[in-house]
């Protein structure tokens, strides 16, 4: 999914891009325009996704205490190669991860947060609270008080990677050492 959902996402807007582009005739009188434009917005978003994609492969082919997460695979090859994460790194991924989640999810946030909160009828449903929140207040609308999600959100998620890493760490470490004895025992 961290792989399709940015490739599809590309794909698409590149497409109707390079149809501007190369001025590719709505009535379909360019065929070979529209399969350049289709074929150049393939190797626009194959070439931006490449990283997802390799990353995708590699966590296929080895053995999963090598690469857990795309956020390991990076981090071992070019800064730690430790099997276990410092918490201070995991913190790190955990604030970029939440700041990069509230940012790209805070406009359906936002709708929800009015559609919850409607007492006129202004916000029926999504697409009309969605387009009434742009014609009105911009794309602005949809990312008001984002600044302190901003403040919230890394420390949030941050703490709670860096939790979760650590007790995962922990844990694991004890069911080793049981199992150890057990082997030892019989």
């Amino acid at each position: 999914m961290a792989r399709i959902v940015p490739h599809a996402s590309i794909q698409f807007t590149a497409h109707e891009q390079w149809k501007r582009v190369l001025r590719v005739d709505q009535a379909g009188k360019t065929p070979g325009k529209l399969f350049l434009a289709g074929s150049l917005a393939g190797a626009t978003s194959q070439s931006l996704t490449y990283p997802l994609d390799l990353a995708r492969a590699r966590m296929a082919v080895t053995h999963k205490h090598e690469y857990a997460t795309l956020r390991e695979r990076l981090f071992r090859e070019h800064v730690d190669s430790s099997h276990t994460l410092n918490p201070i790194a995991s913190l790190s991924f955990g604030a970029v991860a939440g700041l990069l989640g509230q940012s790209s999810s805070y406009p359906l946030d936002i709708v929800r947060r009015r559609m919850q909160t409607d007492t006129t009828g202004k916000y029926p449903n999504m697409i009309r609270t969605l387009v009434y929140v742009y014609t009105t207040e911009g794309i602005r609308g949809f990312y008001k008080g984002l600044s302190m999600n901003w403040i919230k959100g890394p420390i949030a998620v941050g703490i709670s990677f860096a939790t979760y890493d650590h007790i995962k760490d922990f844990l694991r470490n004890i069911v080793v050492k049981y199992r150890n004895k057990l082997l030892c025992i019989e």
